[in-house]
């Protein structure tokens, strides 16, 4: 692991009970939980699960951002299997943010694992299910967990011997944990290993038997242990003829007491004959057996799926089916950079965010055959081999690959005059440097790639008597319509309010606080989401008297006063026409300068607006050119009027990040 990644954010693990009964979502830092549901993936036969066991886990898998360490286990054959399970022998394995958001993009469920063993996990069972009470208890924090970093269900592992009570207490336990889940996320899972018996004797039964079915008629299904025997896939298909599909039959992928290693198709076989879904344990294993030298994991890895392929057959996800479908054949991690075709920079990094939704095949015969490519690509790091056979059959599709790799080619010349000049150092710069939105992701993306999201957002809005003109006022509520100051900040909170640092909401030039005061529309204590924002603001402005005169200057200073502990900030100033002491208000703005704060005046309605380039110059007072201004109704639509917010929000804060530099440089401080 690198050395450069020790303090990166990065999920860990629960490993007492105490720390257990006191888990609080509210202590879960929100850059760690995943925001990405899971999708539905279109599989109504026997599932494929795999358990993924690999050196105590949490290990480069564990950073948000991933490490710079390319070598480092890669899993992409997200197609062929149903279910993931990150397990370790801590006591509460929570799944990583990097394993959560790939399985879900992929319509994979992602699982934790609750797992005791041997004398001390038989003492934390007697704390734990000591009573009916205290089982129910837990099993609500693991819900709760569950629920907090957005994964789908657990295994629930116990290896120790139970007392009698314990093995009545477990049976609550698994049905108010089944039943929390369900409640939370209906697609959840909640499996039971196969290790104790309702005896609470430790003693694998390889089968569903009158011994341990009690826990599995308690949950969604039942993980079955490695060692198991025709005769006994037999035994519980008669015992359970109506649950086959929740029957995981477990394979031990390193072979210890079963068919495994590039055996395993034989047992996935087997096991799907009698309709059971299929637990593959370890699968990690293609990569630890390449040790030290990980160069022929891919194809290892490669050749073990193929081989399940009969059995664990690729299923193509929803979104690929119904939707205009496009990817760079990005697999997770590199060694250089490209864009367009050509070399942008030479740096390792491994992160499985950056995959591409994969469809393809990995396939080898006598006509044709694919590989992952790392050593050069079009877009991204890695790209798709395909190499076909000298046939005849083949001419023709030989030909079309080539027509589109001129294509392609010729692309990449007519754009590389953009791109010859600058240098890109990083995976999110090569995301900006092509910035083209097409939805309100796309700019959020851009946000966090921007580190715009670290800026602290104020929102300033105008309730001055400018507002009203004759019969007309901006502030009206209609039925079925937003008035233009509703558009816009629906628009801005849409754009940046994806985001952990709250955005506020402010407003000036009513009747009370006239131009010396701002006063606050929040009604939420946290981060506002757009509809949030918006009840906020209709609930105000039913209530209200506007007044005036409009004046930039007290919520400016309101800023100034919070930089002093909150750091740098960005404020949008939604805004029908210009301040009536422009010399003042612009005094104000220079002075926002030396505290660090960007200024966007959003203009709605007719204005005027002549003269606001003014108010927004750079000159020789400011510590930076910190302002600059957009009008509303100069976009047609929301995206477009997005896109230039942040594009604006980004030139001002590289301006900043421009003076920081001439500072450090110049070795010069501002005086306080």
């Amino acid at each position: 692991m690198s050395d450069s990644v020790v303090e990166k954010k990065h999920i860990s693990p629960i490993n007492d009970v105490d720390k257990l009964s006191n888990f609080c979502p509210e202590n879960v830092d929100p850059d760690l939980v995943s925001q990405l549901k899971w999708v539905c993936k279109k599989n109504k036969g026997p599932k494929v699960l795999v358990c993924h066991d690999m050196e105590g886990g949490y290990r480069d898998d564990k950073f948000i951002d991933g490490t710079d360490n390319p070598d480092f286990y890669n899993f992409y054959h997200w197609a062929q299997i149903d279910t993931f399970v990150y397990f370790s022998h801590h006591f509460v394995t929570i799944p990583t943010h990097m394993w959560i958001e790939s399985a879900h993009k992929n319509g994979v469920k992602a699982l934790g694992t609750f797992i005791t063993e041997w004398e001390h996990g038989a003492s934390k069972c007697l704390d734990m299910f000591a009573s009916a009470e205290s089982s129910i208890h837990f099993a609500k924090k693991l819900a709760e967990i569950a629920h907090t970093y957005n994964f789908d269900g657990w295994l629930i592992n116990i290896e120790n011997i139970l007392s009698i009570d314990g093995v009545k207490n477990i049976q609550v336990f698994l049905q108010c944990l089944t039943e929390e889940m369900r409640l939370l996320n209906p697609h959840s899972s909640v499996l039971w290993y196969d290790a104790v018996t309702n005896e609470g004797k430790l003693q694998w039964q390889d089968s569903v038997t009158d011994l341990n079915k009690c826990f599995f008629d308690c949950c969604d299904g039942i993980f079955l242990n490695y060692t198991w025997k025709d005769w006994q896939l037999q035994l519980t298909l008669d015992l359970c003829p109506n649950r086959v599909l929740d029957i995981y039959v477990g394979i031990d992928v390193f072979a210890r007491g079963c068919l495994g290693k590039y055996e395993c198709h034989i047992s996935t076989e087997k096991i799907m004959d009698y309709g059971f879904s299929v637990a593959l344990f370890a699968t990690a294993w293609c990569y630890e057996q390449c040790k030290p030298d990980f160069s022929s994991f891919i194809k290892n890895n490669n050749k073990f799926w193929k081989l399940l392929q009969p059995t664990c057959t690729p299923k193509p996800l929803a979104c690929v089916q119904d939707q205009p479908y496009v990817t760079n054949f990005n697999f997770g991690f590199g060694r250089k950079v490209y864009v367009y075709g050509f070399l942008l920079y030479k740096k390792s990094w491994f992160n499985m965010l950056k995959q591409d939704v994969p469809f393809i095949n990995f396939i080898s015969d006598q006509k044709l055959s694919t590989d992952i490519v790392d050593d050069e690509a079009f877009e991204g790091s890695t790209c798709l081999k395909i190499t076909l056979a000298e046939t005849a059959i083949y001419e023709n599709f030989r030909m079309l690959i080539e027509v589109c790799l001129i294509l392609c080619i010729l692309l990449a010349i007519y754009i590389v005059s953009e791109m010859k000049t600058k240098a890109y150092t990083t995976y999110d710069e090569v995301y900006i440097a092509t910035f083209n939105p097409k939805s309100v992701a796309d700019i959020q993306k851009y946000i966090k790639c921007t580190k715009l999201n670290e800026l602290k957002v104020n929102i300033y809005i105008d309730f001055t008597l400018n507002n009203v003109r004759g019969t007309e006022n901006l502030h009206s509520l209609r039925s079925g319509e937003m008035n233009v100051y509703q558009k816009a900040l629906s628009y801005l909170m849409e754009g940046f309010g994806n985001r952990n640092i709250p955005i506020e909401l402010y407003g000036f030039g009513d009747l009370e606080t006239q131009d010396t005061e701002v006063f606050s529309l929040t009604m939420y204590e946290c981060s506002l989401t757009s509809s949030e924002a918006l009840e906020s603001y209709n609930s105000v402005v039913q209530t209200l008297e506007m007044s005036g005169p409009r004046s930039f200057c007290a919520a400016v200073k309101h800023a100034i006063d919070q930089s002093q502990t909150s750091g740098q900030h960005l404020l949008f100033f939604i805004t029908n026409g210009l301040p009536e002491n422009m010399l003042m208000n612009f005094e104000h703005i220079v002075e926002s300068s030396w505290h660090d704060i960007l200024v966007v005046i959003i203009g709605v309605g007719d204005g005027p607006w002549n003269g606001i380039s003014k108010l927004t110059k750079c000159t020789k007072e400011k510590k930076f050119s910190n302002a600059s201004y957009l009008i509303l109704n100069m976009y047609s639509e929301k995206i477009d009027f997005l896109r230039n917010i942040v594009l604006t929000a980004k030139d001002l804060r590289d301006n900043l990040i421009e003076d920081q530099l001439r500072m450090e440089t110049s070795g010069h401080e501002k005086d306080d």
